[in-house]
């Protein structure tokens, strides 16, 4: 957790001195925010404070790094490695960009395995991959569906707050990363990401509101 608060002073530093000392126009508060607030969407995949480095969210080629959603996913079960093979598999494809195949691979195998969370989770990151981190139906239902399977399964709600705070619905990925959060164990390493990751979300949202909160005259 400590490892965060530099994080969010820093971003709260930079907010607030493009407001006060550049005198960045009020309509622009909330494009800022906004901007700010995708850096943080980044960094919820690409990096765990405290660890010596982790995936982008872009490969070498230029692609969607899929890499960065599978390593969180993994956290949230607590093993490096699935130990289903089919979802072994198409991690593989999403390693290598097929974000297609690997969707297709797991939609072959949902048919007749509904009830893996794990899976439904798998495929909302592949279908979340392939459309470059913009949230599709497609990947709201796999995570629906994931989250039906398995009520108590955080990763679900996890990653479609991610979406949504891809999408800029900051309030939305707030609430899903609280789901998230009551149903990781508390005491583990993820329980503590969760929590960090709220504790910022919350105070990026409050800034921008106290932002929008203030007269047009305060910041001439």
């Amino acid at each position: 957790m400590m490892a965060w608060i530099p994080i969010l002073l820093f971003v709260a530093v930079v907010l607030v001195a493009m407001v006060w000392l550049f005198k960045l126009p009020r309509g622009a508060w909330e494009a800022v925010a906004a901007a700010l607030m995708l850096g943080l969407a980044g960094y919820a995949v690409q990096s765990s404070p405290g660890q010596a480095g982790a995936p982008g969210q872009r490969n070498a080629a230029g692609g969607f790094d899929g890499a960065a959603l599978i390593e969180v996913r993994r956290q949230f079960d607590g093993s490096p490695v699935s130990k289903n093979s089919t979802i072994v598999t198409a991690d593989g494809l999403v390693r290598s960009g097929r974000f297609d195949y690997a969707a297709a691979l797991l939609n072959g195998y949902l048919d007749k395995n509904p009830d893996d969370s794990e899976a439904w989770t798998a495929l909302g990151n592949a279908i979340l991959a392939q459309a470059e981190g913009n949230l599709t139906e497609a990947a709201i239902e796999a995570y629906r569906r994931g989250a039906v399977a398995d009520e108590t399964d955080p990763a679900p709600y996890f990653f479609l707050g991610l979406g949504w705070l891809n999408s800029g619905d900051f309030e939305r990925t707030a609430a899903l990363w609280q789901l998230s959060y009551e149903r990781t164990e508390e005491g583990t390493p993820v329980h503590e990401e969760m929590g960090a990751r709220l504790s910022l979300l919350a105070a990026m949202i409050a800034r921008a509101k106290q932002m929008r909160e203030l007269s047009p005259s305060e910041t001439q």
